[in-house]
């Protein structure tokens, strides 16, 4: 459904409520990745499966935690590791635990495993959420500190593939924030900031990286309210088609939507018909790569956790989805681990590719001896850029160099 009338509000710019500062506002056409035999259980994977999966680490609930084993899993636990990247195709990291990673132990561990065995890595960013709620100077700050960590990150070797955006559209205004939005007065933050926010982090990206990196988001509006409006006064459909709008009249691709998309919520806040209904209009409106983050928000252990995901994962398929993209994803503090998840990874990707996962190229010597990479630049962007927010943000036009 087109919705030309949604076009003006995405520029429509409000008062941040800070001092001095002003605010601005593959597709593949696969089969059922999955074929259930007449009178069994057993699923076996369809030849024309081009679904990427993913696996994201934990953060145990908590805001700047890892999982307990995340550093054994470059390490003493490394083997266990292996198998797992020959049937993963992007490794996502959380950008917020890169300091609690460290830096070298990146560069030294986790980028050699994902350089050996050919495995891209996602960006999972939350900071881009809003930004329309903040001053000038913060805005300039969290941009500029990102795009420093995608540099250096970058500058060990490793092959980032996309940014994708948390919550960008449907996570709501915390408390602390309310008082920047507006007035003072309740916060209502609406969709045209939330697509400006998702837009300035973009073009802030594509900048810099030369187009390199695609962008995409991470997005739970489809649990947010069962029928029509969500409780934050739009739809998904809409969300969607402003979003893809936005970033098309700035010539930025939308790479990807993946649906943050629990388990339970089949059986409450959204259904099986939902789902379905929003990866199709995902896949034949918006005409961008869909996915699912599979997870489970109910689970007390890792081995509930796993059936709970798979189940999830195999009724999918067999009522019809497609998906670009699998997502095993956790933030619960009883998922403590990422090695028993491993397990997890393993068992998807036979599924979806059978023992073929097995056949990945991979290349074991690079885990002897790492490769000269490009000198680490912490606080560089490029040559005299460094971000600058200009009031309105008007035109969103790349600045010259000159």
């Amino acid at each position: 459904m087109k919705r030309i009338f949604l076009i003006p509000i995405l520029f429509l710019f409000f008062a941040a409520g800070c001092d001095d500062s002003s605010k601005i506002l593959k597709q593949n056409e696969i089969e059922p990745s999955q074929i259930l035999l007449e009178g069994s259980n057993e699923i076996i994977p369809s030849q024309e499966n081009t679904t990427k999966l993913w696996f994201e680490h934990g953060n145990r609930g908590l805001p700047n935690a890892l999982s307990y084993d995340f550093h054994d899993m470059f390490t003493t636990e490394k083997s266990r590791l292996v198998n797992a990247l020959r049937g993963m195709d992007y490794f996502m990291l959380r950008l917020n635990l890169y300091d609690s990673i460290r830096h070298e132990f990146f560069r030294d561990s986790i980028a050699p495993m994902l350089i050996a065995h050919n495995v891209p890595l996602v960006i999972d960013v939350g900071s881009a959420v809003w930004l329309e709620c903040r001053c000038e100077q913060q805005r300039v700050n969290i941009l500029n500190r990102d795009i420093s960590l995608i540099r250096r990150i970058k500058n060990t070797g490793v092959d980032v593939k996309y940014v994708a955006l948390q919550s960008i559209l449907s996570k709501p205004v915390p408390p602390q924030l309310e008082e920047s939005c507006e007035t003072g007065e309740t916060c209502d933050y609406t969709l045209g900031e939330r697509v400006a926010d998702a837009l300035r982090y973009a073009y802030k990206v594509d900048y810099e990286f030369d187009g390199e990196i695609g962008i995409g988001i991470l997005d739970a509006l489809v649990v947010k309210g069962s029928h029509g409006e969500n409780q934050l006064g739009f739809n998904y459909r809409t969300a969607y088609t402003a979003l893809d709008r936005a970033f098309k009249l700035k010539d930025i691709k939308l790479a990807f939507i993946v649906f943050d998309h629990p388990e339970e919520y089949l059986y409450s806040l959204s259904s099986w018909d939902r789902l379905l209904e929003a990866q199709r209009y995902v896949s034949d409106t918006i005409k961008t790569d869909v996915g699912i983050l599979f997870t489970s928000s109910e689970s007390k252990d890792h081995d509930s956790f796993r059936s709970t995901v798979l189940a999830f994962m195999d009724e999918f398929i067999n009522r019809g989805g497609k998906m670009d993209h699998a997502v095993l994803a956790y933030w619960y503090k009883e998922i403590d681990n990422d090695i028993p998840q491993l397990r997890t990874i393993i068992e998807m990707a036979e599924r979806l590719y059978g023992d073929s996962f097995y056949e990945k190229c991979t290349d074991e010597s690079y885990l002897e001896q790492r490769p000269d990479v490009a000198q680490d630049s912490y606080y560089g962007t490029k040559p005299d850029q460094h971000f600058v927010d200009h009031g309105r943000f008007e035109g969103m036009s790349k600045p010259s160099l000159d």
